[in-house]
């Protein structure tokens, strides 16, 4: 599990939309709340990607809360891909641990502990990992899960409580 956000719009305030756009030639998928600018949904799609609706809800980055932390994209220039992963320490150590990405830019704000987040009614966001296109998508149904082919995928599902909700044919990382 990346973090904790919402599957629907809660009427929070300060709460976007994070969007998706896939590129067909990496296998990427590229997430942001932003539409316009450097990294934003417009400029992605003008780069051949394909836009994939909404996967959720997350705290714009200039709202702060003491139950949220940054939710930040990762860059591999060698593959092209990208890596979210919820808060600085975590980001830290995987930047220490893989040196082929660099930090790209703070996409938003999420719950990274559970017990705050289902106070609030927010649910799993789950990574999952292609080894074929070096690649990992998010989501936050598992229902869309089952529908994936997981061959040659791993996926990190972890439920709300944390309880192991392994799905046929993936694999816990």
């Amino acid at each position: 599990i990346t973090g904790y956000m919402f599957i629907t719009d809660p009427g929070i305030q300060h709460t976007v939309p994070l969007y998706r756009v896939y590129f067909p030639d990496t296998g990427g998928n590229f997430y942001t709340i932003a539409l316009n600018g450097i990294n934003g949904l417009e400029q992605a799609i003008e780069k051949g990607g394909i836009y994939k609706g909404i996967t959720g809800y997350v705290y714009d980055t200039g709202t702060w809360t003491s139950k949220s932390v940054a939710l930040f994209r990762l860059y591999n220039g060698k593959t092209g891909s990208y890596f979210y992963i919820a808060g600085s320490t975590n980001r830290d150590d995987f930047l220490a641990k893989n040196t082929d990405y660099i930090a790209n830019d703070t996409v938003g704000r999420i719950y990274d502990d559970p017990s705050k987040a289902q106070t609030d009614g927010a649910s799993p966001l789950y990574r999952y990992y292609n080894p074929s296109t070096g690649d990992h998508s998010y989501t936050m149904t598992q229902e869309i899960v089952k529908t994936v082919d997981f061959s040659g995928i791993d996926a990190d599902i972890v439920d709300i409580l944390g309880q192991a909700a392994a799905t046929e044919g993936a694999t816990m990382r």
